[in-house]
């Protein structure tokens, strides 16, 4: 019964951790004093490659062409919002 109840208190020590850090951190949340926001340089790794460059030099960029992002064309080459433009 011991061992049980042991090995049952490490299987859940990683959840009570995660709890209690959420709970910590919406009780007290962090206040920037920064009033701009960061600039972010992204030089296009497969991740973040959308395809911009053909769209600035004026090349037609067929569908998706990014309509979901906010609703309006983007002239992307990807339908949607990557991880950079959550961060932004």
């Amino acid at each position: 019964m011991g061992f049980f109840s042991h090995s049952l208190a490490l299987s859940l020590s990683p959840l009570l951790l995660l709890v209690v850090i959420l709970v910590v951190s919406v009780a007290h949340p962090a206040v920037s004093q920064c009033k701009n926001r960061p600039i972010i340089f992204n030089f296009g790794d497969s991740n973040s490659d959308t395809g911009g460059l053909v769209a600035g030099l004026g090349f037609p960029v067929n569908l998706p062409n990014g309509r979901t992002f906010f609703r309006r064309s983007t002239g992307r080459l990807s339908d949607g919002r990557l991880t950079l433009d959550f961060l932004c």
